[in-house]
Formats: C-alpha cells, sequence, structure tokens
C-alpha cells in the first residue's frame, strides 16, 4: 500500500508545464483497487484496461472508453514501485543510464485484435519517426545541390 503525488498531465497548459496539478494516488492491493485522493474515486484493479508509461515517466490509464488518465511521476523509483504495488505481474526493464524503459500492459481479454493492430502500427511509426530524426538530414542550400544555370534546367 503506498500513496503516490504525481503530476496531472490532461491539458495542454498541464502537458507543456505552465499549469500544475498534483494528483495524489493511493494503491490498496488488500481491496484490489486504486483510490485517486483528490476526488475520492475508487477505481478496481480489473476495470484498469490498458496502461502505457513512457521513458520521460509519463503513465496513461485507460479505465473505461471515456475514462483516461494520465500522470506525470518524479523519480523512475516511483513509477516502478505504482507498477510493482498493482500486483499486475507488470515487467518493467531499465535502461543503462538507470532510467525506465517505455511500455505497455493491457488487461487479459480486454484487448480488441484491431486495437492490438494499431498499437502494432503506431509503434512500427514511432519507431521510423526516431529512426529518421536519428539520421542524417539533408541540408537545402545551394552548395549542396548545386546551382541551377540556365543550361543545366531539365526541359519537360
Amino acid at each position: 500500500m503506498g500513496v503516490y503525488y504525481t503530476k496531472k498531465c490532461t491539458t495542454l497548459f498541464e502537458k507543456v508545464g505552465f499549469s500544475r496539478k498534483y494528483m495524489a494516488i493511493e494503491v490498496c492491493p488488500q481491496d484490489q483497487e486504486i483510490v485517486f485522493l483528490n476526488t475520492n474515486t475508487r477505481v478496481a484493479l480489473d476495470d484498469i484496461t490498458k496502461m502505457t508509461w513512457e521513458a520521460n515517466l509519463k503513465l496513461k490509464m485507460i479505465l473505461s472508453p471515456q475514462d483516461k488518465v494520465c500522470v506525470k511521476f518524479e523519480e523512475p523509483n516511483d513509477l516502478r514501485a505504482f507498477l510493482g504495488d498493482l500486483n499486475l505481474d507488470i515487467p518493467v526493464e531499465w535502461d543503462t543510464d538507470g532510467g525506465i524503459c517505455p511500455g505497455r500492459y493491457a488487461a487479459r481479454g480486454s484487448v480488441r485484435s484491431s486495437e492490438r493492430a494499431s498499437d502494432l502500427l503506431g509503434s512500427i511509426m514511432d519507431t521510423m519517426r526516431s529512426k529518421r530524426r536519428n539520421s542524417k538530414s539533408y541540408s537545402f542550400d545551394r552548395s549542396s545541390r548545386g546551382s541551377l544555370a540556365a543550361g543545366s534546367a531539365a526541359t519537360f
């Protein structure tokens, strides 16, 4: 059992850091529920259909199609302890720098095949974008492309 203090990340101002609102989340493993102490809302652990966490310590929980929670933890150990307190057998991996690796959890039987396909395509696109960002980009100055002289222009 533990109480975790996190930053809310639901509005644009909260995501970029202009506005700070904190949320206290209590994990009650004996009752198999989590309690959002700000609103005194109780959610059964079985109601969590999907969770994703990122390297920047953001955790997104989908409790129902209408209920989504996005919070950010202060330390990697806090996020790991929170996921461990849920008792859902969630594997959490660490990178070589001591940070937490991005991961996902989906309750068994709750994910449709179309959701799995969209998750797979999303992860492929994320990988492609990160590889593109890491690759050497081309410059668009005239020295690298050559100058267009009157005789070198192609005719159609």
